[in-house]
């Protein structure tokens, strides 16, 4: 198949937002964490952890939860395109996320991302995200992150 330099164009803008996803939630960087939303964004996190489906929610979540960790660390991986139009993208990417905690505990969460994006007046946006988790490991039980019932990780 043949892209125009726009279908180019937007995959990458696409990439470079996913990845701002990461590296905001990484810095704790909340603001930049709103930008890579649309305001009516659906979250469904449950797998991993958030109970919610907003961002307002999501964010407030991350923000009570940042001061347990030292560090965070979200890799995004294997980004497929399942259909593309001029202003609406579904994706899917995996993600490899390692915490570390103020003990010095890491513990890891294996999961997929698949997304629903819209093209706004800003730019690409995420207007739905679903984290299917694969595995975790070494995961406090306190955190809420539900068991494992699938793969061969540890809850």
């Amino acid at each position: 198949m043949a892209y125009s330099l726009q279908d180019l164009s937007d995959r990458e803008e696409i990439r470079e937002l996913l990845v701002e996803w990461a590296r905001a939630v990484d810095r704790n960087d909340f603001d930049a964490f709103d930008r890579c939303y649309t305001d009516d964004v659906r979250i469904d996190f449950r797998q991993i952890g958030y109970q919610g489906d907003t961002g307002a929610g999501h964010r407030e979540f991350l923000e009570q939860s940042a001061p347990f960790f030292a560090r965070m660390q979200h890799h995004i991986t294997n980004l497929t395109f399942q259909e593309m139009t001029d202003t609406t993208a579904r994706t899917s990417c995996m993600t490899y996320a390692a915490t570390v905690m103020h003990d010095g505990t890491v513990f890891f969460i294996g999961a997929w991302y698949h997304d629903e994006l819209r093209k706004t007046v800003d730019g690409w946006r995420i207007s739905a995200r679903v984290a299917e988790k694969v595995y975790d490991h070494n995961t406090p039980a306190d955190l809420g992150v539900p068991a494992n019932d699938v793969g061969t990780g540890e809850s």
